[in-house]
């Protein structure tokens, strides 16, 4: 994937914060590479996870796990409502449309990273599918942030 020079800042620091946990980055797991793509798999592996990536709870996080992300979504139980949202975020990221009004309160509003919506939508449908690791403090902190469990 092309990166541009307002993405490289952005990726430097993902680097060096998944530098600092090596081995917290969680796994992933799709029933089949040709659900969504490889290259989508690629994406998320070497771009969203960057930043996503990892399930330690600390103040050098820089944005919420994948996991948690992901979550926020799963009331959207039909596949294409699931990408079609997050994909949208994903392409134009804004206070108005987020579901983790807290996570932008901690970490600030995820960066535009000038994705086509073709790509958006391969990042979204390799969330869809994805089994991504729930961190053990995540139950927890949901619960303190929403007063509820998390849907599952």
């Amino acid at each position: 994937m092309p990166r541009n020079a307002r993405s490289a800042p952005l990726l430097a620091t993902g680097l060096l914060a998944l530098a600092t946990f090596p081995a917290t980055v969680p796994t992933l797991a799709l029933a089949s590479d040709d659900m969504v793509g490889s290259s989508a798999k690629e994406i998320v592996t070497e771009t969203c996870m960057e930043c996503h990536g990892g399930s330690a709870m600390g103040d050098d996080r820089i944005a919420p796990p994948m996991f948690a992300a992901k979550n926020h979504y799963q009331n959207l139980t039909d596949k294409q409502d699931f990408i079609a949202t997050m994909s949208a975020y994903i392409q134009e990221p804004s206070e108005a449309t987020t579901r983790m009004p807290g996570a932008i309160k901690k970490f600030g509003l995820m960066p535009n990273l000038d994705l086509d919506k073709a790509t958006a939508d391969a990042i979204a449908a390799f969330v869809w599918e994805a089994d991504f690791n729930e961190p053990e403090w995540y139950q927890q902190h949901y619960q303190e942030e929403h007063g509820k469990a998390p849907d599952q």
